[in-house]
């Protein structure tokens, strides 16, 4: 589709014996948002539930960016916040229907 992928959460590794679990979670914490701001797109996936919160948290920092393209994907339950994203989607097909141009070249 063209698209480059600026998350890494996906493909996570370990925690370094190094690092305390605090110090851990900052440096992830740190790289998550560097990420978020090197986006053009925030994707809020709300399939299943969260464990740590986390998605809210960049979801809300991606509105702070007034720029981003924000797209939720697998329901709603932020209340007032989900009529700030541009588009909401049942399922991760319907986002991939959304980025596929067609043989015009057209989305």
């Amino acid at each position: 589709m063209g698209h480059c992928i600026t998350s890494t959460w996906l493909n996570e590794v370990q925690q370094p014996g190094y690092l305390t679990k605090e110090q851990w979670y900052a440096s992830l914490a740190v790289k998550d948002l560097a990420e978020v701001s090197a986006a053009d797109c925030f994707i809020l996936d709300l399939v299943g539930v969260s464990t740590t919160g986390g998605r809210f948290v960049e979801f809300g920092y991606a509105l702070g960016r007034h720029s981003m393209l924000i797209l939720l994907v697998g329901g709603s339950d932020l209340g007032v916040f989900d009529t700030l994203a541009n588009e909401s989607m049942k399922d991760w097909g319907e986002v991939v229907e959304y980025f596929t141009e067609d043989a015009d070249g057209n989305k």
